[in-house]
């Protein structure tokens, strides 16, 4: 995993084919697709972190980018935004958001704008600038429980 995210990070994915990927992990090509099926399954659980020296934004952004038009890729990073706003959506249902689906449309564009700013700007401090917007936009739309 840390192979494949390394790699696809840096170079993208569709520039680094899977034997890349095999060849650099050190594994038997039977282990990785054992493990991940496909080289878009290693796509799906690509992650990010502000503060990485090597951050270049949303690796899904990068993925979707280089995607053909509905491949497997392109659905996988589909899938992965439909999970984020449903992720969203939930917390701030469970939260007591009077109008869940707003919050988390407002926390994603939030969280989409943070790692842009983050990456071009070389400033890991926009996730701290992003918790602060985060939490005034919460508070705005989560009634207070003393006026309930």
């Amino acid at each position: 995993m840390a192979a494949a995210s390394e790699l696809f990070y840096a170079e993208g994915v569709q520039s680094v084919g899977i034997d890349r990927v095999i060849e650099h992990a050190g594994v038997a090509k039977a282990t990785l697709y054992s493990a991940f099926g496909s080289k878009e399954e290693l796509v799906r659980v690509q992650g990010l972190s502000f503060t990485d020296p090597g951050f270049r934004g949303c690796a899904f952004v990068g993925a979707k980018a280089e995607a053909r038009p509905g491949g497997a890729v392109d659905e996988v990073a589909d899938e992965y935004r439909a999970w984020l706003h449903g992720l969203f959506a939930g917390l701030a249902q469970e939260a007591g958001a009077t109008d869940p689906k707003s919050l988390a449309q407002q926390l994603v564009l939030l969280y989409d704008g943070a790692g842009i700013s983050a990456w071009l700007d070389r400033d890991p401090s926009a996730e701290d600038a992003a918790r602060a917007v985060a939490a005034a936009l919460v508070s705005a739309a989560i009634p207070d429980a003393a006026d309930g």
